[in-house]
């Protein structure tokens, strides 16, 4: 873990904090069979959102794209 922090960045590394409630809610679901929510879509869409965002390649794709 203390290796890859200075080859990917902060930003980077903290993005598998995010990762951790979507695959808690998929784990529920499909093995506890736990009755998913639409909340629960929408915050895991709102939370892939928020990672194409942190990651930037594809808001620099469009900025290219656009130009």
């Amino acid at each position: 873990m203390y290796r890859l922090l200075p080859r990917i960045g902060a930003t980077n590394f903290t993005i598998t904090t995010f990762i951790a409630p979507l695959s808690a809610i998929i784990l529920g679901v499909s093995l506890l069979h736990e009755v998913i929510q639409p909340i629960h879509l929408f915050g895991m869409a709102v939370i892939f959102i928020g990672l194409v965002v942190m990651d930037g390649r594809v808001v620099k794709r469009l900025r290219r794209v656009a130009a």
